[in-house]
């Protein structure tokens, strides 16, 4: 999942697009003031069109980021239902909160939030979901609160889907790992101020400590890192879910690595391997993302009867009998990393 990070980190670009006109704006002003009195306006009244613009940067941006919070639980939850067919064999958070979640759903479907749910759509995924036992969980219910996403609650949110562990290992993802290692704390303050700082725009009140744009600029990389980290941790559960269903007795584990080269050697028996093949690999607990997916790169293999001068280079392995198959994956693992080869 994805599309939500994409949509989001666009609308960032448009904001940093609209600080470079402004910035630039002032400087328009006083090239043209001797021969267009009216840039005056302007120049007169800097001061406030900066506090005007301050207002407006706190608070698109922070409604850009809630919308990208409820699109990435949306996209979550929908990956989810595709992964995991049936609601009894969701995690048990979700199965023994959702009947009254979806209630509290229910009663709110006057508001404008929530308006394109139609109570028939309701109750017909309430019965398939809990009588005839398919997940068509719906997203919205997770959803039932009046915003104000500070970290905390947004950890909260995920709790509400099983996802108890995001508090608590969401410095650990990348890109924020990097980022807190230079910055040398863990702390998501920089989120929680700028909610603070919408909630005193968006109510009136006069909040006079108006950020530089520069400042203001580095919020909204932090933002992007955090939305970039969030997507991470959710893929890699995702990913988690698929593993659990799709590589039972089918784990591979490599018998040599060449870290230098990063290739991966291994010792297969009737195989079916192939270029762009979905990958999926986990790693020990302690990595962050645990669970990690590649495309199948280019197919080195011999029988192992062969001498190393008799190994082949393959785009589709039909591979009957025993191979040593040797194939080079770019990112940072180790020999103790189990892989499945997903078939057609």
């Amino acid at each position: 999942m994805k599309a939500s990070l994409v949509v989001f980190k666009q609308r960032v670009d448009d904001i940093k697009s609209h600080n470079v006109c402004f910035v630039s704006l002032r400087q328009i002003m006083n090239d043209v003031k001797d021969i267009n009195p009216e840039a005056n306006l302007f120049l007169d009244n800097y001061t406030k069109e900066r506090g005007f613009n301050f207002r407006a940067n706190v608070i698109t941006l922070y409604g850009f980021f809630e919308q990208f919070i409820e699109d990435s639980i949306k996209e979550y939850v929908d990956e989810l239902s595709r992964l995991v067919s049936s609601f009894d064999l969701l995690n048990d958070k979700i199965k023994k909160e959702y009947v009254e979640k979806w209630k509290g759903l229910h009663g709110k479907l006057n508001y404008t939030k929530f308006s394109n749910i139609e109570e028939n759509r309701m109750i017909e995924t309430l019965y398939e979901t809990v009588v005839k036992n398919n997940n068509q969980i719906l997203a919205e219910c997770f959803l039932m609160n009046g915003g104000n996403y500070k970290h905390e609650y947004i950890s909260n949110m995920l709790n509400n889907l099983g996802l108890n562990d995001y508090k608590s290992c969401i410095a650990q993802y990348p890109p924020l790992k990097d980022y807190f290692e230079v910055e040398s704390h863990t702390d998501c303050s920089m989120l929680d101020e700028l909610v603070d700082c919408r909630n005193e725009v968006a109510h009136g009140a006069n909040y006079e400590n108006i950020w530089s744009i520069d400042l203001f600029l580095s919020y909204l990389d932090f933002f992007v890192l955090y939305g970039e980290a969030l997507t991470n941790y959710l893929n890699d559960k995702l990913l988690k879910e698929y593993w659990d269903k799709c590589s039972i007795g089918k784990v591979i584990k490599p018998y040599k690595y060449y870290k230098a080269n990063k290739v991966f050697e291994f010792h297969l028996n009737d195989t079916l391997l192939f270029r762009q093949q979905k990958i999926v690999i986990k790693q020990g607990k302690n990595h962050y993302p645990q669970y990690l997916e590649y495309k199948m790169p280019e197919i080195y293999c011999k029988r192992p009867e062969e001498s190393a001068d008799m190994i082949k280079n393959v785009d589709t392995l039909y591979g009957d009998g025993e191979w040593y198959i040797s194939i080079k994956i770019p990112l940072d693992l180790n020999i103790k990393s189990k892989f499945f080869f997903e078939s057609l």
